[in-house]
C-alpha cells in the first residue's frame, strides 16, 4: 500500500505548538517513509513522525527530518497490528518567514511479503556463520 500526503508547515508554527496531521494506516509492515522538501525549505520548516506519544523518526528524539530541494528516502521497519493504526506527523517552523510544504511518502507492505524475506535472511546469515566456522574464510 501507498500513502502520500501534502503537510504545510506555516510560519507561525512552533515547536511546542507544531501543525499535526493525522497519518492513517492499515495493517502491515511499514518499510519506508519518503519525504520530498521543494526548493526554498533552507532546513527552515521540520517535520517529526510520532506513536502516540513516542518519536519514532527520527529515531533521536532531538531530531527532525528537514533539507532543502530533496527527497530523503528512509528505510524502516514498523509493524502496523491493526487497520486503521494513526500515526501523526508534527511539523514546525524555524526561522521561517513563509509556509514550506513537505510531501510525505509511506510505503506499507503485506507481513506475509516481508517476514519471509526477513527469516531468509536469517538463514543465510547462520549458513554464512557456519561456514566461516568450519572454513575459517569470511
Amino acid at each position: 500500500m501507498f500513502y502520500e500526503w501534502k503537510i504545510t508547515i506555516p510560519a507561525t508554527a512552533t515547536q511546542a505548538n507544531p501543525v499535526r496531521k493525522k497519518l492513517t494506516l492499515k495493517k502491515g509492515i511499514l518499510t519506508q517513509f519518503s519525504v520530498l522538501m521543494p526548493e526554498g525549505h533552507h532546513a527552515c520548516a521540520c517535520l517529526t513522525i510520532w506513536d502516540g506519544e513516542r518519536q519514532i523518526c527520527p529515531d533521536n528524539s532531538d531530531g527532525r527530518i528537514r533539507g532543502n530541494g530533496e527527497t530523503l528516502p528512509i528505510p524502516f521497519f514498523f509493524k502496523i497490528e491493526t487497520d486503521f493504526h494513526d500515526l501523526e506527523a508534527r511539523g514546525w517552523a524555524e526561522d521561517a518567514s513563509e509556509p514550506h510544504d513537505f510531501y510525505l511518502r509511506i510505503t506499507v507492505l503485506p507481513e506475509s511479503f516481508v517476514l519471509p524475506q526477513l527469516a531468509l535472511g536469517r538463514v543465510l546469515e547462520k549458513i554464512l556463520g557456519l561456514w566461516t566456522r568450519l572454513t575459517g574464510v569470511r
